[in-house]
């Protein structure tokens, strides 16, 4: 009785840690990055890939565009539509040409954005790395080959990396940003990621139907941290970052400020 009360205690000390941090820091956003601790993760200033410039930039700004409202069009320029709808940046890139920039208010191209899901399109390139070295063996493994902590789990021995990355593992996610008490909000200002993953529950059976949710990518920097040895930012900075000529530095949100903190994925 005594532990069990214990846990309820310790559990609803989390629970009000997350919808503290709701509360105070309101709905996600792209200044996010400035709440959490986080990793740098360093370009290589000697392989740095410029692009070209347009001779016409920014002349994609004059196009008008034409909304229908109620079957009336509402006319205005690219350049108004961006201002209008308040984006922080706005670029079109054919091959290796700029044709169009714009950033507003605050922002300009060395800016820190917080980039959401974003994160889920270099999670999966970076685990079709680890497929292509040999770290990770197929998207056909199963994930208790890498967490085996699951396997006492219901559900999880069927559960594959394909199904994370096509988000049909069945696992129960609720995704209400609104709620406090969501998954969405614990996974988000969660400060024991890797703890919490494992506390996960299978809503359905793998590969049944399309479920899109974060837990999914968070179970696939998990399985990559320890197929690779390393962390997510360093296998990040080593396989894509430096070797596409990023121009500019970029910083990976941490759940915690200790040593062996875990990516927010």
């Amino acid at each position: 009785m005594q532990n069990r009360l214990r846990h309820i205690t310790i559990t609803l000390t989390l629970l009000a840690l997350t919808s503290s941090c709701v509360i105070i820091y309101n709905i996600p956003n792209i200044s996010d990055h400035k709440i959490f601790p986080y990793r740098v993760i360093k370009n290589a200033p000697e392989s740095i890939f410029y692009f070209s410039e347009s001779d016409a930039l920014n002349n994609f700004g004059k196009v008008i565009l034409t909304h229908y409202d109620k079957l009336l069009p509402n006319v205005e320029t690219l350049d108004d539509c961006i201002e209008r709808s308040k984006t922080a940046a706005f670029i079109i890139i054919r091959n290796d040409t700029i044709l169009y920039e714009k950033y507003n208010g605050k922002y300009q191209e060395n800016s820190i954005f917080n980039t959401f899901s974003v994160t889920k399109a270099f999670i999966t390139t970076l685990v079709g790395i680890a497929i292509d070295e040999g770290m990770i063996k197929s998207v056909d493994q199963k994930i208790t080959d890498y967490i085996p902590e699951l396997s006492e789990r219901e559900g999880f021995n069927e559960i594959t990396v394909r199904h994370l990355l096509l988000h049909t593992s069945g696992i129960k996610f609720s995704d209400s940003k609104f709620n406090p008490f969501s998954d969405n909000s614990k996974y988000y200002y969660g400060r024991n990621l890797r703890k919490l993953v494992l506390k996960a529950e299978a809503n359905g059976r793998a590969g049944a139907e399309t479920h899109y949710n974060s837990i999914n990518v968070q179970l696939l920097g998990m399985i990559l941290e320890r197929a690779t040895g390393t962390t997510l930012s360093a296998f990040l900075q080593e396989k894509i970052w430096q070797k596409i000529g990023m121009q500019y530095e970029a910083i990976w949100s941490l759940d915690n400020k200790r040593e062996n903190s875990f990516e927010k994925s």
